[in-house]
């Protein structure tokens, strides 16, 4: 099993005792959308069993929680496609419309941060 750590948002090898110390949530999670008992998160693996066929290891998860979708699972090698990833399982859950809301909504909340 090899470890990774995220250095601007990019997937960089580490060691275990590395990765233990690196890892949490705040530091893993890259988007979480919830509405009406569903909840969809994306996030930051750090741990890889190997590459896919194409080379890359996938160190990305969106996992949809409750449901029709409930279970629903997609892996991305990249922090950018796990944004988008995340966007289409946004839209696949609640529709395109409530979608492209709850996405104003959680960008103007990420602009109260500042």
């Amino acid at each position: 099993m090899e470890h990774f750590k995220l250095d601007n948002k990019e997937p960089v090898r580490c060691e275990h005792e590395e990765w233990m110390e690196w890892i949490t949530m705040e530091k893993c999670l890259v988007r979480v959308t919830s509405k009406r008992g569903i909840t969809v998160s994306t996030i930051f693996l750090g741990v890889s069993n190997g590459t896919g066929d194409d080379g890359r290891h996938y160190l990305f998860e969106t996992l949809v929680r409750g449901g029709k979708h409930d279970l629903y699972n997609e892996r991305y090698a990249t922090w950018k496609e796990a944004e988008e990833g995340h966007g289409q399982a946004v839209k696949m859950v609640y529709g395109w419309f409530t979608s492209m809301l709850l996405t104003i909504k959680e960008m103007l909340a990420s602009f109260k941060k500042f």
